[in-house]
């Protein structure tokens, strides 16, 4: 099953993440690869079956299947990132080690992992 809840500090139930239903394939012999995205908003399985196949579970919606062909794995993802768009650099500063401000219970926790990180160095 695929996921992507979470909440605000506030208690409000939304969908803060996405998920990205996109698999890469590359053939055997010839190098040429191919993708397949489904752009769906309903909650989903996603399973791969023995043979080559996979198999999708969703609970509704429809059904926008997207298939890219190429003759490598970065053609077919260069044409993936032209349909949904490339991903947001993150500013430089924040690309280092980070620690989530949120599921602390109390202060003293908070207290705890400080006391941690400074052994650490």
């Amino acid at each position: 099953p695929i996921f992507t809840r979470d909440w605000f500090p506030n208690g409000d139930m939304h969908n803060l993440y996405g998920a990205h239903t996109f698999f890469l394939c590359l053939e055997d012999n010839s190098g040429s690869a191919f993708g397949v995205f489904l752009l769906n908003s309903n909650a989903m399985e996603v399973a791969i079956q023995p043979a080559p196949a996979v198999t999708y579970r969703t609970i509704g919606g429809i059904l926008d299947f997207y298939v890219f062909l190429g003759t490598s794995p970065e053609q077919v993802v260069q044409e993936y990132l032209t349909l949904i768009g490339r991903p947001m650099m993150p500013a430089y500063w924040s690309l280092g080690f980070q620690i989530s401000r949120w599921g602390y219970q109390s202060l003293d926790e908070v207290k705890q992992v400080l006391d941690r990180n400074r052994a650490a160095g």
